[in-house]
């Protein structure tokens, strides 16, 4: 297996020299940004970014990915800032919609966040996140119908989206659809198992199923990497207790 550190560093001191001799130049710039980005060095990215705007002020992908890295950060007003210059140069890109819709939604401000998704289906009705996040938001507002049937659009438009896959399981939850949800959770953990929050909802969907040892096997998995997980503990306590201690099963 090639060490990516090795690589990443390599690839930085490259990078380093070049723009060393040609410091004015906004792809070498961009380019060791979008480097330390992917290596979640979010303070680099955006140093670099900037340095490239400098000499390149309209490029919107620049502007998108400095939003990016300060939201990273955490830094989600100065990321908005950058979204919506972005968007200006690029106002049919949904995926910026989506990013902003995000960024509000840090805000609290869901009206605008459900406005700046419905912009982007209104661009591009088969472009699915969109709708993956109207249906959470009405997850949010406990409107659990209404958020299926954003979700069920969703998977159409994208079956083998793990995000769209959980989410339509937490509604179908919720609505009490024990054995639909499951299947998404199942189909959610085979497409990212290292995802524990599916993982959890898949246990708990096999104990609402009464498969009780097939659900202490998932909660098993899911304590190897998480053993201090409060929820997975305690349903692994009622599962143990419903079943008068019956021996856990590997």
């Amino acid at each position: 297996m090639p060490d990516l550190t090795e690589n990443y560093h390599f690839e930085l001191r490259r990078l380093d020299n070049e723009i060393a001799a040609r410091p004015r130049n906004s792809r070498l710039l961009e380019d060791r940004g979008d480097l330390k980005y992917d290596h979640e060095d979010y303070e680099g990215a955006i140093q670099d970014y900037t340095a490239a705007l400098k000499t390149k002020r309209k490029k919107k992908d620049l502007y998108w990915k400095r939003g990016m890295a300060y939201y990273e950060l955490g830094s989600h007003l100065a990321a908005f800032n950058d979204y919506s210059i972005a968007h200006q140069l690029n106002p049919r890109c949904t995926k910026l919609l989506v990013d902003l819709g995000l960024c509000v939604q840090k805000f609290d401000d869901l009206k605008r966040a459900e406005e700046y998704y419905k912009q982007a289906i209104k661009i591009n009705r088969r472009y699915h996140e969109p709708y993956i996040f109207l249906g959470r938001i009405r997850i949010e507002q406990e409107n659990y119908a209404d958020a299926l049937k954003y979700l069920d659009k969703a998977v159409k438009l994208e079956p083998m989206d793990q995000s769209g896959r959980y989410w339509r399981g937490v509604a179908l939850g919720y609505l009490g659809r024990n054995e639909e949800a499951y299947e998404d959770f199942d189909l959610s953990v085979i497409l990212n198992p290292t995802d524990h929050f599916a993982r959890f909802n898949k246990a708990a969907g096999l104990y609402h199923l009464e498969k009780h040892q097939a659900a202490l096997y998932e909660l098993k998995i899911l304590l190897r990497d998480r053993p201090d997980d409060k929820d997975a503990l305690k349903l692994k306590r009622i599962i143990e207790d419903e079943t008068e201690g019956e021996e856990w099963k590997s």
